[in-house]
């Protein structure tokens, strides 16, 4: 404490004092803290609100680009409507329904990001919860020309984690995977994305979902999980991969990006097995 009785933060060491060979003594020192904390704490908040600013802005242009589809997207309906083209109208429709589900994704996106939660475990079958996600994009596959494959794991019939929130992750990386194929125009090879269940060397559970697009640059790699990147242009927030590592964290686990040159891209979701810690009989 000072003089004034307040409290004042310290960092103390010491040193043991010898003379010939002998203890003598024992020379402390302290070390006065308390602007250092102060520069810190300054530093920090003046961090956060960069964050914030470049989170906003991001947001901000992600949100134009949507109300400029919907825009478009409705001026087709009316000029259908006026016109009494069924097939335009349709078409102007077909433009309004895919830019409502972005809205609705950046929505969800930015719950999941912005909210501290915890993991509302049960037991689950992982192979199920992998069926379940791709059911919901197997018609973007089809539109993509796309191969969705499955490899189901026995091991992974009854583990424990959150399955909301893990399909949500499934479904952010297989729609990454089609967009990256649809990116890719037509090749000679087909089109494939494969959606596997499994576990680690430490039998942690794991997702992988590889398609065999273009693949990532390393200088991309190095940006994924960085806020609000995106590669995607004015179709992308860069929220999705944010959010699924958000979620796999939140279950102590990670997301990893693996992108040999000329291979296309495969993202691998690890997360402890707490129901074989637990429960050794699930």
């Amino acid at each position: 404490k000072t003089a004034d009785d307040q409290r004042l933060p310290v960092m103390l060491s010491a040193r043991a004092l010898f003379d010939r060979g002998e203890f003598s003594g024992v020379m402390i020192f302290l070390q006065n803290l308390r602007e250092s904390k102060q520069l810190k704490a300054q530093l920090l908040k003046k961090t956060r609100l960069a964050a914030v600013g470049e989170t906003v802005a991001g947001l901000a242009h992600c949100i134009k680009n949507l109300l400029h589809g919907l825009g478009t997207a409705s001026y087709l309906v009316d000029q259908g409507l006026e016109e009494k083209d069924t097939e335009l109208a349709r078409q102007g429709w077909r433009m309004v329904r895919r830019n409502l589900d972005q809205v609705e994704q950046l929505s969800q996106d930015l719950l999941a990001y912005a909210k501290d939660r915890r993991p509302q475990y049960q037991i689950y079958d992982l192979n199920r919860l992998l069926e379940e996600a791709a059911e919901l994009v197997r018609g973007r596959a089809e539109q993509e020309g796309a191969a969705l494959e499955i490899e189901p794991d026995p091991s992974c019939q009854r583990v424990m984690l959150d399955p909301q929130a893990i399909r949500r992750v499934v479904l952010n990386l297989l729609t990454n995977a089609l967009d990256a194929l649809s990116e890719a125009g037509t090749g000679s090879e087909p089109k494939r994305v494969v959606l596997a269940a499994g576990r680690d060397a430490f039998g942690g559970l794991t997702i992988s979902v590889s398609d065999n697009g273009p693949g990532i640059p390393p200088e991309v790699r190095g940006n994924l999980f960085t806020r609000l990147f995106s590669t995607k242009g004015s179709k992308g927030s860069g929220l999705g991969l944010l959010v699924s590592q958000k979620i796999a964290e939140e279950h102590g686990g990670a997301v990893e990006c693996f992108s040999p040159p000329g291979q296309g891209a495969r993202f691998v979701v690890t997360i402890p097995d707490i129901a074989g810690q637990q429960h050794p009989e699930a």
